[in-house]
């Protein structure tokens, strides 16, 4: 999604300068791995949105409302 590039380029620019002065390219792998998983569930999205209420209904126990911004349940999923 759109709002996820920075996170995407923040995360990456930090495992990859941990990379270069580790000369270890384990924290470089998870790190794209993460965003490879998170490109994955966000294809479509629709599906994505469904997962997103379902993980934020879990957590608290009540569900979120139908209009409540993408963000905002997001920030309550915790994704």
């Amino acid at each position: 999604m759109p709002e996820d590039r920075a996170r995407f380029d923040a995360a990456y620019e930090l495992a990859l300068a941990s990379a270069r002065e580790s000369l270890d390219l384990t924290e470089l792998f998870r790190t794209l791995e993460h965003w490879r998983r998170t490109a994955l569930i966000q294809r479509d999205p629709e599906d994505f949105r469904r997962v997103v209420r379902r993980a934020a209904e879990l957590l608290p126990g009540q569900a979120s409302p139908v209009d409540e911004p993408l963000a905002v349940t997001r920030a309550k999923a915790g994704m």
